[in-house]
């Protein structure tokens, strides 16, 4: 094995491959790391006690460009693997560009595969370490390991592209509902959550709904407070300690319609997004309307759907 300073990683990021630049000399290697942690870890290469230093760089491919996972037998393709060394790296509005020299021989060949049309917008895993005379096989192992716990499940651009096409029209379907009166049906209120899931979540994200001089919010910590005149089992809206104090029945009583209103908007907010934990891609975006259709049916809720958004649905 080889000293450990002689193979210290350098870094690792996923990116794109971009096709790589030639010169009377070499070759440079080109990869597109999009803005985040592969973005930083990307600009961080270009300190200048980096630039000219040899590395021997390892190129896996993750994904090809439809999304699907390539690895097989418990190995990702090794697609380049070269000794080359930094260049400074480029930076775009969405990323940067992290570039590697490759002088001619059998490392500025190993770029030259990266031309072909078959990497392009592929993701892949990119291993930079100082520069070694033979790589041996626990560089594979380690590597297989970082893509599986962090770069396996990351969307290509093709993905992201799909993706932020079905959310525009699931948000067109979801529409249907939320001015429905499906949210706030108490079959369906029951069957997506309990009170006290209700209460949790009122106690950490919504403020103070007491009834303040027009423009005024309370700012104030607030808790669950059950309210005898609401609907359902569910009948609890956010109060601070202070407002809770001024809460009497009279209050309630004088007040009753935007209680009502605001109990139900919280309701339904509440509801939607229990929604969209269950039933999206990423437990924050649009919930798939065949998903919501399928569980309504299995919970024997479909017939509060809106027809309409059964048609849509299906």
């Amino acid at each position: 094995m080889e000293n450990q300073k002689e193979t210290e990683q350098l870094g690792t990021f996923s990116g794109y491959i971009r096709r790589p630049t030639p010169t009377a000399f070499g070759m440079t290697a080109q990869i597109f790391g999009e803005n985040g942690d592969d973005a930083d870890t990307i600009l961080a290469l270009s300190l200048s006690k980096y630039q000219d230093l040899e590395v021997f760089v390892n190129i896996y491919m993750v994904k090809d460009e439809a999304g699907r996972i390539m690895k097989k037998d418990d190995a990702y393709p090794l697609i380049s693997s070269f000794n080359g060394f930094v260049r400074r790296s480029l930076p775009k509005k969405d990323g940067m560009i992290a570039q590697f020299f490759a002088p001619n021989g059998d490392s500025a060949d190993s770029v030259s595969e990266l031309s072909k049309s078959g990497y392009q917008d592929c993701l892949v895993f990119v291993d930079v370490r100082h520069q070694i005379q033979k790589k041996e096989k626990y560089i594979d192992l380690q590597n297989y390991k970082s893509i599986d716990d962090v770069y396996a499940n990351k969307m290509t651009k093709k993905e992201k592209d799909a993706i932020l096409e079905s959310q525009k029209q699931y948000k067109k379907i979801n529409e249907i509902l939320e001015i429905s009166d499906f949210l706030l049906k108490i079959e369906v209120v029951s069957s997506i959550g309990q009170p006290n899931d209700f209460q949790d979540w009122l106690d950490k994200t919504q403020p103070c709904s007491f009834m303040m001089t027009q423009g005024q919010n309370c700012k104030l910590n607030c808790s669950h407070h059950q309210v005898t005149g609401l609907f359902s089992k569910f009948n609890f809206i956010p109060l601070c300690d202070e407002h809770k104090k001024d809460f009497t029945e009279q209050h309630f009583q004088e007040n009753d319609i935007y209680y009502d209103m605001k109990h139900r908007l919280l309701l339904k907010k509440w509801v939607l997004l229990k929604l969209k934990e269950r039933f999206s891609y990423d437990g924050q975006s649009e919930p798939q309307p065949q998903k919501v259709l399928q569980w309504a049916i299995e919970k024997k809720i479909e017939k509060y759907l809106p027809e309409k958004y059964r048609k849509l649905a299906i």
